[in-house]
């Protein structure tokens, strides 16, 4: 077991923040994200309100928070972000854990700038293209054809995205910490005004609160409700013992970046975002009048880039065109910025990684993670609908992979550092004081019941296959998901190899130069 950190951060890379609203809102930037706004919102309508809603809390409420200060704590005593912890620890398969890890960072990365590119087309598109809230345009049509059969155009806005990140990451924790106190209180202020102008219309405060206040335990809380909450819980809130890992080790041993305290807060703000993104997105589609609240529970991700265009386009028959085309360009830049923070997480950690690992400046390993990123995203481009490939990489990578992530995080947390010594770093400067029964949680408790959780879906998939399904028709995706994600791995690892490569004659050439 390790006693103390061997590694020290120098003190330009840590966060500078001497206030608790900075590391909130550095923490808030990263979790409330384009995942608790899109994906939330669907699953709470695929899953049928209330019933999902309480479970998603009580997840929240026993694994998430133990797991993120476990993350948290991680990252603060080693000092490095996935690349570095768990060798540090000496954990057993340490640098084959920091490699997969890596991989699953990298592939999220080529899935997620995808979206963010919809979310910038969409918005952009919102005020330059009339057809996009014309009434008389279909919305699915209006997808398939101006953004899904054109791959080459997705991966030309998933590079401006990647260009707009770069000032960022190269810019450091600085450039992070300044934009989360900006983006943040903003993005949080505009959620809230718009989601008070449109609960505020007749009858939709009435028809979102019936819905979510519907519960049915027979028919909302099943076995795959708590796997399906457990995995958006965990990925919402950036969980996965990569992304906190990293930001934490930013962080310094102080009153303001107590663990347990900001661990409170940035759990219940993103709780508080989710509900506020369903009260929001529902609210829209039932303002428009295209669906009543029993049609909702059959939206799945097409919630959002199908209904939600058609939503603005009924309400331009009674607000108007241009005001309904400001409304909606409002609507998904203000979910372009949320996705922004996090999307910055993901190719920090990436680029930090190839930074440390092989001693190269920062532009460079920032300009290898582009390439890699954009050469994974071909796959995603070419099949982005529900059901393909896109979709099927969310799941299996996107949920799954982040509860893995975060047991190996949690372990290494537990078991490989001093019970004592874990204590004292989780409970530093705070007010709330963790103890023996926390550090049993996170050593035992939340890891055995996720690993349940995780092989139970992985056994109702081999179920399915054999015809003996234990759950719901809705696992033959996560079955899919496995048979279709089969590329995307071969790819990253096709891509590792080709970094490694890059690297070691990056290394060689330093050390030619250096003699």
């Amino acid at each position: 077991m390790s006693s103390e950190s061997n590694y020290s951060v120098e003190c330009h890379t840590c966060f500078s923040s001497k206030s608790r609203f900075s590391m909130v809102s550095i923490m808030l930037g990263m979790t409330v994200c384009f995942s608790t706004l899109w994906r939330f919102p669907y699953q709470v309508a695929n899953f049928g309100g209330a019933g999902y809603i309480l479970v998603y809390i009580l997840m929240i409420s026993l694994f998430v928070f133990p797991a993120l200060t476990a993350e948290w704590g991680l990252g603060r005593f080693t000092k490095r972000g996935p690349d570095g912890a768990y060798t540090q620890l000496k954990m057993p398969g340490g640098k084959l854990i920091a490699v997969i890890l890596f991989g699953v960072v990298l592939a999220v990365g080529s899935y997620f700038v995808i979206w963010i590119g919809w979310i910038l087309r969409y918005g952009i598109s919102s005020l330059l293209d009339s057809n996009l809230v014309n009434p008389a345009t279909n919305s699915n049509q209006y997808f398939d054809s101006q953004v899904a059969s054109d791959p080459v155009l997705q991966l030309v806005f998933a590079l401006i995205v990647l260009l707009l990140i770069a000032p960022t990451i190269l810019g450091g924790t600085k450039k992070i910490e300044s934009l989360s106190k900006t983006i943040v209180p903003i993005f949080y202020l505009l959620v809230i005004g718009m989601t008070f102008l449109i609960i505020i219309q007749p009858g939709v405060l009435t028809g979102t609160f019936n819905f979510l206040t519907s519960l049915d335990i027979s028919t909302q809380i099943t076995s795959f409700t708590f796997i399906a909450a457990l995995g958006q819980a965990f990925f919402s809130l950036c969980l996965g013992g990569t992304y906190m890992v990293l930001y934490a080790s930013y962080t310094e041993k102080k009153h303001t970046h107590n663990i347990p305290g900001n661990a409170l807060f940035t759990v219940i703000g993103n709780t508080l975002a989710s509900l506020i993104a369903v009260v929001l997105v529902i609210g829209v589609v039932i303002m428009s009048g295209i669906v009543t609240t029993d049609g909702l529970a059959s939206f799945g991700p097409g919630l959002f880039f199908g209904v939600i265009p058609e939503a603005f386009q009924a309400i331009s028959l009674t607000l108007g065109g241009p005001i309904s085309a400001l409304l909606m360009a409002v609507f998904f830049i203000m979910f372009f910025f949320s996705a922004y923070l996090p999307m910055t997480a993901i190719i920090t950690v990436t680029t930090t990684a190839l930074e440390r690992s092989f001693n190269i400046k920062r532009r460079s390993a920032f300009l290898i993670i582009l390439g890699s990123t954009l050469l994974l995203a071909i796959p995603s481009a070419l099949s982005p609908l529900d059901g393909g490939f896109l979709y099927n990489l969310d799941i299996f990578v996107g949920a799954i992979g982040s509860v893995i992530g975060s047991i190996i995080a949690m372990i290494a947390f537990a078991w490989f550092i001093d019970k004592k010594v874990a204590l004292e770093e989780i409970n530093i400067g705070s007010r709330i004081k963790l103890g023996n029964f926390y550090h049993f949680t996170i050593k035992y408790i939340a890891p055995m019941f996720m690993i349940f959780v995780v092989l139970y879906a992985l056994a109702d998939v081999v179920l399915a296959n054999v015809g003996l399904n234990a759950l719901q028709e809705t696992d033959y995706f996560l079955y899919k998901s496995i048979i279709d994600i089969s590329p995307i791995l071969v790819a990253v690892i096709l891509v590792f190899v080709a970094i490694l490569a890059i690297g070691q004659s990056l290394i060689t050439k330093n050390r030619k130069t250096s003699t």
